[in-house]
């Protein structure tokens, strides 16, 4: 008999069969069985002819092999921290992933992302195998945390790790800066004078408001220098020192300011040169006319206090005019300096009493400073002098020999008329009692001889010790421009000398008291 048909079922169900040989004796089947679930399955088959229909059963089982992928993020790691550099607030981020696959499955693709932004990953090897390893770069990643994501593919199953990490902003180091010297600054030091001594100052700051400056530093030709600072501890920091220098040169200072973000420095040079020492010197006269030139009748001034001071204004010199009214400085360096002359009570100057003067390579003559009487100073002294009428009354009787109701003794009075003779100029020139009471009994109307009548009597009172206010020099001074008013008529009016002679009758009747001068 031939088969006529045959069918086919897998668990019972119905399933295609494709038949070959029906209508003859043999016939075969095939069936295609994509099965993905696993387990174990039963196929039953069954061929009819014309006799009747024969069944047969078959057990199967299909195993269902999948991947199991896996990632991990080896940098950076969860909860690492990045600094951004000195003042930034970015910073490049390195990261690494490793995406593997199991049971023969291999990486099929990769990707990444930062804070939800899609990342291009810059290298990949591995794909297609079972272990693939990703590299990249988060540039100018901000400050903050920030959440990196990684995701790979096997056989169309999705793996996903992340990882936390935070960046932050970078803070700048201190600041220093030199204050003193300046910059460019050239020091001269005199030959064989003390070595100079150059005061430094700096200041640090830290760039945070609440940073501190923990340490300062300096240092001159990479050798330290000992630096005090009573600010340390705070955000601004000042340091001193002092830098001894001998030698001729250009020195570097070095300074550092420290603090917790980092270290600041700057540097400096300066200049010494040494040269050959200078003197200054001059002289101070009284300007007995007080007309601001050293005439014939002047002549030079003692006991005058004159500084010199440098370009700075600091005094670096101190003198006073000896008898020949020189004074000097000795072993000083090239430079602008300035002589300041100063009179004591009751003179002026009469003459500029600040000279400038600019030292180079040799000696320097300063002109000459002149001082003349300061009759408003004068009018407030006091004198202890006495009247025309007291010496000629006294000189009268030294004359006649009498010694009943004298104040001055003869000899005394012998000696005073003696000093008055070598005093000064030459109007009582081999002065004799007799002249001197002459002279102090005028009694006419010519100026000049109403001066001299009074100016008489005030020398003797100087011969006395009658000083204005106890100071014999300008008492002396004082009557030297009366004599030289006395020996010159010619070259005053009427009223001046009569005023000059108003003063010395001021002088002779002070009595002890104020000179109450016109």
């Amino acid at each position: 008999m031939v088969s006529l048909r045959s069918t086919a079922k897998v668990d019972n169900a119905n399933v295609a069969l494709t038949a070959t040989g029906l209508g003859t004796l043999q016939a075969a089947g095939t069936i295609n069985l994509p099965y993905t679930t696993s387990g174990t399955h039963t196929v039953s088959v069954a061929t009819t002819d014309n006799y009747g229909t024969a069944t047969a059963n078959s057990n199967f089982t299909v195993n269902v092999i999948a991947p199991a992928p896996a990632i991990t993020i080896s940098q950076p790691t969860s909860g690492a921290s990045f600094t951004a550099a000195a003042g930034s607030t970015m910073v490049n981020v390195p990261f690494t992933f490793t995406t593997t696959s199991t049971n023969g499955f291999f990486v099929d693709s990769v990707s990444a992302s930062l804070d939800g932004t899609s990342l291009t990953v810059g290298s990949t090897t591995g794909l297609g195998t079972a272990t693939a390893v990703s590299t990249g770069i988060l540039t100018g990643v901000a400050a903050g945390t920030h959440t990196l994501v990684a995701k790979g593919i096997s056989a169309g199953i999705e793996v996903i790790t992340s990882t936390n990490f935070t960046v932050t902003a970078g803070q700048l180091p201190p600041t220093v800066v030199i204050n003193t010297p300046a910059t460019g600054t050239i020091f001269t030091r005199v030959s064989g004078a003390a070595a100079l001594s150059i005061p430094l100052a700096f200041t640090g700051t830290s760039t945070p408001i609440s940073g501190v400056v923990t340490q300062l530093k300096a240092s001159l030709n990479g050798t330290n220098l000992s630096v005090s600072s009573t600010t340390l501890g705070q955000r601004v920091a000042t340091g001193a020192a002092t830098m001894t220098v001998t030698n001729a040169g250009t020195y570097t200072i070095g300074v550092t300011a420290i603090d917790a973000n980092g270290t600041a420095s700057t540097t400096r040079t300066f200049t010494v040169v040494v040269v050959q020492p200078r003197n200054i010197y001059g002289t101070v006269f009284f300007d007995v006319d007080a007309d601001g030139n050293y005439d014939c009748e002047d002549f030079d001034l003692s006991g005058i206090s004159v500084r010199l001071l440098n370009s700075s204004g600091q005094v670096v010199g101190t003198d006073v005019t000896d008898c020949s009214g020189a004074y000097s400085f000795s072993g000083f360096a090239p430079g602008t300096y300035v002589i300041d002359a100063a009179g004591y009570a009751g003179l002026k100057a009469s003459t500029a009493s600040e000279r400038t003067i600019t030292v180079s390579g040799a000696d320097v003559c300063v002109p000459k400073i002149g001082f003349s009487l300061d009759f408003a100073a004068l009018k407030t002294m006091t004198a202890g002098g006495y009247t025309i009428g007291y010496w000629k009354n006294n000189i009268d009787k030294a004359i006649r020999g009498s010694t009943s109701g004298i104040q001055v003794s003869k000899t005394s009075l012998t000696n005073y008329t003696n000093g008055i003779s070598s005093f000064a100029l030459s109007p009582y020139d081999w002065m004799s009692f007799k002249t001197a009471s002459s002279t102090m009994g005028y009694s006419g109307s010519t100026p000049d001889l109403l001066l001299s009548k009074q100016l008489l009597a005030s020398e003797y009172n100087y011969q006395n010790g009658a000083y204005l206010n106890g100071n014999r020099s300008l008492t002396m001074l004082f009557l030297w421009w009366g004599e030289h008013v006395v020996a010159n008529p010619s070259k005053f009016s009427s009223t001046y000398i009569l005023w000059a002679k108003d003063w010395f009758d001021a002088y002779n009747n002070s009595h002890g008291g104020i000179v109450a001068g016109p």
